[in-house]
């Protein structure tokens, strides 16, 4: 019965995450400017991290070590209570209106949206990744409970202060996406990611000192925030207004989809619990990523997802020079004057951002 309830509640979960997914992005389309759409993702990004991190402590101090059931409910309460103020708030944003199909069924929309070569190319790229992202949050979660052997308090106290890295360098991905197209910040965030998934192979019980596993998970979310905001930001620049609710539903299904059965292969592969099978599922993944970062690099622009101009950080001739450039604007602030003094050359942008060198940066 607990397994059947767990199911339901999971299966409805999803479905009703689906449909509002679907209508809030349709939603951002017609209130954010498309020129605003990196600073918008952006903002999102950094106040969710923030949150994640006040919202994780106080659930580490309220569960502690060994916690009694009613703890748990406690917290689920709470977010069912934010859940609901969230709806009233919602009624405070403007717009939301339907979309005239203009004589088109639905089913001929969702033909329109799958020959365009150029959305369907971003779409496989970015589900791709997130089969990537969705087994690597998993594998982190399970490797440190089950083979690591950490509690759940320091297990909540990693992975929620890991954020913390992710909030100031959020910004950044965004800069490298507005200047160079979405697709560079995507591998940029997808290296960075693979090289954590190469460390986590290496984790066994004994050798895995607190501040290298402390590291990784700090670095995750960086990748994950620069994914996140390149991919919405990207896709959204890649929508036409008449056809954005079958865009939207395309680009749900799409990208679900392989999160699911990412993690559905992540948890029969796991199931054994040896040791072994952690690092293999982590070299495999990373290799996965490996052949992502391939594809990704490849994908066409659009001039509006990008400034004009030659792009002074991506050159396609040297992907992982390029790539490993962005890597360092965005972890070393003090080594950014490279990429921004280049960056200062770039024809003016379309959405209005650059990379300009600030006093600050110089």
């Amino acid at each position: 019965p607990a397994s059947a309830l767990l199911f339901v509640t999971a299966g409805l979960f999803s479905v009703t995450r689906s449909l509002a997914g679907i209508a809030w992005s349709s939603w951002l389309h017609e209130i954010v400017h498309p020129s605003q759409l990196g600073r918008f993702f952006t903002a999102e990004t950094v106040m969710t991290r923030m949150l994640a991190v006040a919202f994780g402590v106080f659930c580490f101090l309220v569960i502690g070590s060994n916690p009694p059931l009613w703890r748990f409910a406690a917290v689920a309460g709470m977010g069912v209570t934010f859940g609901l103020l969230s709806v009233r708030f919602l009624r405070l944003v403007p717009g939301g209106g339907a979309v005239s199909l203009g004589g088109k069924t639905p089913r001929g929309s969702y033909r329109q949206v799958l020959r365009d070569h150029m959305f369907v190319g971003f779409l496989g790229c970015a589900a791709w990744f997130g089969f990537v992202y969705t087994g690597m949050g998993l594998l982190v979660m399970l490797l440190l409970r089950d083979h690591l052997g950490f509690g759940a308090g320091l297990i909540l106290l990693l992975t929620t202060c890991g954020n913390l890295l992710a909030i100031p360098t959020t910004a950044r991905w965004r800069r490298i996406a507005d200047s160079h197209g979405s697709p560079v910040a995507m591998a940029g965030a997808g290296l960075l990611a693979c090289v954590c998934l190469l460390a986590i192979g290496c984790l066994r019980p004994g050798h895995a000192p607190l501040p290298l596993v402390a590291a990784i998970c700090a670095l995750i979310p960086v990748a994950e925030c620069g994914h996140y905001v390149a991919t919405n930001r990207g896709y959204m620049l890649r929508m036409r207004p008449d056809l954005r609710h079958a865009t939207n539903a395309v680009w749900s299904a799409g990208t679900n989809v392989c999160c699911g059965v990412s993690a559905v292969m992540m948890g029969f592969w796991l199931r054994r619990g040896e040791a072994m099978h952690y690092a293999v599922a982590a070299w495999l993944y990373a290799a996965v990523m490996l052949l992502g970062l391939c594809l990704c690099v490849r994908l066409p622009v659009p001039a509006a997802d990008r400034s004009l101009g030659p792009s002074p950080v991506h050159d396609q001739e040297h992907p992982v020079r390029s790539l490993l450039r962005v890597l360092r604007y965005v972890l070393r602030p003090g080594r950014s004057s490279v990429v921004l003094r280049e960056g200062a050359c770039v024809g003016a942008d379309t959405s209005g951002h650059g990379l300009p060198a600030t006093n600050g940066e110089k």
